[in-house]
């Protein structure tokens, strides 16, 4: 055997989650730098950092709840959990 295959099961699953976590992260990046072309459009200057770790924040509640069948779908839904956007500031 030669290869892959040569790992055996537990260095297949091993070598797929290094697989996920790496191309998780180049995705994450490649994503990040599309969203800041289109936000640079429309007049942001905050910088790539800046925009790379909002859309990461807004990854968050589905990160966290999208396991679950019907919390994971308001998860997605309401992006103000708790009402946190709609309080009024004086």
């Amino acid at each position: 055997m030669s290869g892959i295959a040569a790992l055996g099961m537990a260095g297949m699953v091993v070598a797929s989650i290094l697989f996920i976590i790496i191309f998780g992260i180049i995705g994450l990046f490649i994503a990040g730098v599309l969203l800041h072309i289109f936000v640079y459009i429309a007049g942001g200057r905050k910088g790539l950092t800046t925009t790379i770790r909002a859309f990461i924040y807004s990854l968050t509640p589905n990160l966290l709840f999208g396991w679950i069948p019907v919390i994971g779908l308001l998860a997605v839904l309401d992006p103000c959990p708790g009402d946190s956007c709609h309080k009024r500031t004086a």
